[in-house]
């Protein structure tokens, strides 16, 4: 009878020993390449912020509001209005390509489609506006104490300096 003989791997892989080390790297590569790296909640992130979706809008209305909130809470301010100024307003910085031929170039913004005729543009960054001034007025605002312990709090959370943090009394307000 013609007996088969079992397959040789040894005999198959033995050309293949002296590239072992590049074959490793390779399979490795591979391996790497096949990781899930999160790419798809990246592009989800990136089109939610450009759709608008976003609670990170700066809102200064909102934020004069909160500040006001929480500088009544301090001991002795009393009721408070808030006024902020700002040197800029935001900005929104949108992902482009870049194209030169010779002596002319030109810029495409990119876009994402979303499917169904919907595009998106891609935003790189957004620079939230700079504030300039502040004008906090409050009942306690006739007391030495109050307007230096308002004066820090509105420093600490606009980064102004406290040459530009004007405290004023509320009129009628407490001396």
């Amino acid at each position: 009878m013609n007996e088969k003989k079992p397959f040789d791997w040894k005999k198959l892989l033995e050309p293949l020993k002296r590239y072992q080390y590049a074959l490793l790297i390779l399979l490795v590569g591979l391996v790497l390449l096949a990781w899930p790296d999160g790419v798809a909640t990246k592009r989800e992130t990136t089109a939610q912020a450009t759709s608008g979706e976003t609670a990170d809008a700066f809102d200064l209305t909102a934020m004069e509001t909160r500040l006001a909130e929480s500088l009544a809470q301090i001991d002795g301010v009393g009721e408070t209005e808030v006024v902020l100024t700002l040197s800029a307003g935001s900005e929104t910085v949108l992902a482009a390509d870049w194209e030169a031929d010779g002596d002319s170039s030109s810029v495409t913004t990119v876009v994402i489609n979303n499917g169904s005729s919907q595009q998106t543009t891609v935003t790189t960054q957004v620079i939230y506006p700079t504030f300039q001034g502040a004008l906090v007025v409050c009942d306690g605002g006739g007391s030495a104490t109050v307007r230096l312990q308002v004066v820090k709090a509105v420093a600490a959370l606009t980064g102004l300096g406290a040459d530009s943090i004007s405290v004023c009394a509320r009129t009628g307000g407490n001396e």
